[in-house]
Formats: structure tokens, sequence, C-alpha cells
């Protein structure tokens, strides 16, 4: 696709492109094309990769991490949100003023209160502080309201038994926070989820390279295209 083709998308989505910026873009998407050893044309996969920047404002940038690429069951490729990916949409469309995550370990104190930022004291910062107990995520609503959900350890260690070997590592904590913050945001991000995938979907379609199979594919773990995130999200429920 010539570069004028992708100004059209985003201007057709109320967003501002440049060349220089779609040119920065470019290096980013044949980064992650070079990264991710999928099987596809590497020109196919930059057009679809430049298509869903353009149609959805989100960058493919590894430092951001807001998207990965993975296959789906038949072995097709699909787009995924990772965590900050959900939460930049979340803020960016206003359903969410802001947003915070914890991860709860014995000794830490834990008070929730209706309609506000619980308060939570944690006894320190190490994942060694105590037996983990659960996480809890909040945020704020344009409304001036706060909303907090929470996860079991139990839930957790579902998760965690099906997830990578972070699970096992000192950053244990921080993946707590990325599944209480997946719960979260499916209950106050629902239209900008279904709103992201709805666009991509609608409007890159035709961009996306399709896998002609000759032979049922067996469904396999995916394969992300930069960081792989874990989440319990049914918009990101493939498991590493």
């Amino acid at each position: 696709m010539k570069a004028s083709e992708f100004i059209k998308l985003a201007l057709a989505n109320n967003h501002q492109l440049s060349v220089p910026q779609l040119n920065a873009e470019r290096a980013n998407v044949k980064y992650l094309i070079g990264q991710s050893g999928f099987n596809f044309p590497a020109d196919e996969l930059e057009a679809y990769m430049l298509a869903v920047f353009a149609t959805t404002g989100l960058t493919w940038s590894i430092g951001e991490n807001l998207l990965y690429l993975s296959l789906d069951d038949n072995g097709q490729i699909e787009i995924k949100l990772t965590y900050l990916g959900a939460a930049d949409l979340a803020l960016g469309s206003g359903e969410i003023i802001a947003y915070q995550a914890w991860a709860i370990r014995e000794g830490d104190t834990v008070k929730v209160l209706n309609g506000e930022l619980p308060i939570v004291s944690l006894c320190g910062l190490s994942p060694n502080r105590g037996p983990l107990l659960g996480g809890l995520a909040s945020a704020l609503l344009p409304s001036g309201e706060y909303v907090t959900f929470d996860m079991t350890n139990d839930e957790i260690m579902s998760v965690a038994a099906n997830g990578s070997e972070v699970w096992q590592s000192v950053y244990v904590d921080e993946m707590v926070k990325k599944q209480v913050l997946w719960r979260l945001l499916n209950h106050v991000a629902i239209e900008s989820f279904e709103g992201f995938y709805s666009t991509a979907m609608g409007q890159c379609e035709a961009y996306r390279p399709i896998k002609i199979l000759t032979s049922p594919v067996k469904a396999s773990k995916f394969i992300a295209s930069g960081i792989i995130e874990n989440s319990a999200s049914r918009f990101d429920s493939l498991l590493d």
C-alpha cells in the first residue's frame, strides 16, 4: 500500500497521520515481524499491521507494548491487546479517568469503601513479604466514583498454572496486577474493547494475510510479536 492509502484510513477514523509518523511506525512493524517468526509473507503482514495502526491509532512499538499478533486455533493471524493497550483505550475513550492495581499479601492491610478509592497499606514491596492472598484493582469513573474488583488467590493460581515462567520469578506481583486489572477493565471498558476490535476487523480485514489450509491445523500455543501477555480476559484468553 502507498503512504496515501494509510493516511486516508487514518483520516477516515479521525486520526492525523503524517508520512514521517508512518515511516517511524513502519520501522516498528518491520522489527516485530523480524522477531516474530510467523510463516506469512512479510509484506502482507506489514500492510496489515500498518492498517491496524492507521485505523485504531495504537502503535506497534515494542517500547509501548500495546498490541501483539497471535495465531488462532486455525493458525490464522489475529490482533490482541496487551493489558497496557486495553488500559490505554479505556483512558483514551474516557470510560475511566485513572486506575490502580495491587498484589495483596499476608501482612498488608486493605479497606474497601463503597464508591471510593481503596485504602491499601503494603507491609513492604518484596514479593517474599508474605504468602499471596489475592489482587485488587480500582478505577476512577467519569462520575467521580471508584469501582473496585478483586481476585482470590485460588483464581490467580489457576491462571498462573497455565502461565509462563514469569509467574515463578520476582515479577509475580506484577503478573497478579495484570490479571486483576484485566478483570476490572472487562467490566468498565467494554465499549472501548468492542469498538477497537470492531474497527480493526471491519476496516482491516481486507489486509489480513490468510494462510491457505490444506489440512486441519492442530491448536497450539500462540507466538506473540513482542512481550507475551497472559490474561484471563475474554479478549485475550490465549495463555502461554
